[in-house]
């Protein structure tokens, strides 16, 4: 993801130094959301498949370990011969792994949802960009290089979110998996703030540029401000 979204960027920027500036600016914007999004939505939703049929096998697995306990009779486990606690002892360890495993997965769906969110504000923030008339085409380039370098942590998050559910066919021990999932969280919340908070400097810079009621409620409304 992350050579995918630099190689885009760079054909991007090459194309453009053809194009006048004016003209460079609408065919970044366009590109860009039509382009560079849809790879990022593409993987975020990848993750999801994959993390939904793992559920799905884990939650049947579950469902035949506690059948299979219950069937035990566990009020005789007084009469069982060491046999038969040794084959409890191991179905009791498995459904406690797959518990565990599904509660992780659980949290990994938090943070797809936290990556989903921040998509839909990039998404929002561009839109706006290509129809706000108070930036310089210059300005807007340099507004679209910050987005460009957003967008590009957002790859990178998705690379680490790949790597937390490949890490379940691995070795690691719940705590390496528990930092992992913890760093990936901190990095999706990072991701969203700075973006939120460039977002909110944008808006307030173009609203201070906003001349006359008419254009004041026309920016208002392009910005969802009430």
């Amino acid at each position: 993801m992350r050579r995918i979204l630099t190689v885009f960027m760079l054909c991007l920027c090459s194309v453009c130094t053809c194009l006048p500036t004016q003209q460079a600016h609408a065919f970044i914007i366009t590109v860009v959301i039509k382009e560079a999004i849809k790879k990022v939505v593409k993987a975020v939703d990848l993750a999801i498949q994959k993390i939904q049929t793992k559920t799905i096998k884990l939650q049947a697995a579950q469902k035949v370990l506690e059948n299979t306990l219950s069937k035990l009779k566990l009020k005789e486990i007084a009469t069982w011969n060491d046999s038969s606690r040794v084959i409890y002892t191991k179905y009791f360890n498995e459904l406690a792994k797959v518990k565990n495993v599904i509660s992780y997965y659980q949290k990994i769906k938090d943070i797809i949802g936290i990556q989903k969110s921040i998509i839909s504000d990039y998404k929002q923030a561009l839109l706006v960009l290509q129809q706000d008339p108070h930036f310089t085409p210059q300005e807007a380039q340099h507004l679209l290089e910050v987005y460009g370098g957003i967008l590009q942590q957002a790859g990178n998050n998705v690379d680490e979110l790949m790597l937390v559910i490949s890490s379940f066919k691995t070795t690691m021990s719940d705590a390496m998996r528990l930092e992992l999932i913890s760093k990936v969280h901190d990095q999706m919340l990072r991701n969203q703030s700075d973006l939120r908070r460039f977002n909110a400097q944008n808006r307030m810079l173009s609203l201070y540029r906003t001349k006359g009621a008419n254009e004041v409620d026309l920016m208002r409304r392009l910005y969802g401000l009430h």
